[in-house]
């Protein structure tokens, strides 16, 4: 004896229901890039169309990064901005990361080389002297341009002979630095710049 049973037409198996029920928002993926030290994360093109954000970039995207090199460690976490933007901090070397982005139930990953950041070439600083009756000037530029912040030291030359104005003297923001002229024909000044300290500038 053969039996059969007949399903009603527009019925789905449990089985069948299990198998696609995904929810759109768990099949949207995120584009992570690297540039420099700057990680953008932005929705694909699937996503995109279902985004309101017009760009196409992810604000308040999670960004997770690890060392990819075991003799180097690295790590970083953050949100992006308004620009889906996250800017990370420069490593002391060179290092392999991974970096992982999710927002929501979206989420990517991408691989990135981050470089340390390399200081500008200097010349060197220079200083001139110059005196206008009671008053002296001292100037110290770097490349041929002011060097506020530097340190001066100003002493004289011929231990025998004193100056007033003998000291430590920080330029200003026209790099220079304001002494009283010496008394007398003997005395000598003889500043000497140290180099200013300065943070090196991430260039994007």
């Amino acid at each position: 004896m053969i039996l059969s049973v007949a399903a009603p037409l527009g019925t789905v198996s449990a089985a069948a229901a299990a198998n696609t029920d995904v929810s759109p928002d768990e099949t949207d993926e995120l584009n992570v890039s690297v540039d420099d030290t700057v990680v953008t994360v932005t929705w694909n093109e699937s996503a995109f169309e279902n985004e309101t954000t017009k760009n196409g970039t992810v604000e308040g995207a999670a960004v997770n990064v690890t060392s990819l090199d075991e003799n180097v460690s690295y790590a970083a976490n953050g949100t992006t901005d308004t620009n889906g933007t996250l800017d990370l901090s420069a490593p002391e070397t060179t290092v392999n990361v991974t970096v992982n982005a999710s927002s929501g139930n979206a989420s990517g990953t991408t691989v990135a080389m981050l470089e340390p950041t390399t200081e500008t070439e200097s010349e060197g600083l220079d200083i001139s002297v110059e005196q206008n009756n009671d008053d002296v000037t001292v100037t110290v530029t770097e490349n041929d341009t002011a060097a506020p912040n530097a340190t001066v030291n100003v002493s004289t030359v011929d231990e025998n002979v004193s100056y007033t104005d003998e000291g430590t003297y920080t330029t200003d923001e026209n790099g220079t630095v304001s002494l009283s002229a010496p008394s007398g024909t003997t005395a000598s000044r003889s500043p000497s710049p140290r180099r200013p300290t300065a943070n090196p500038l991430r260039r994007r």
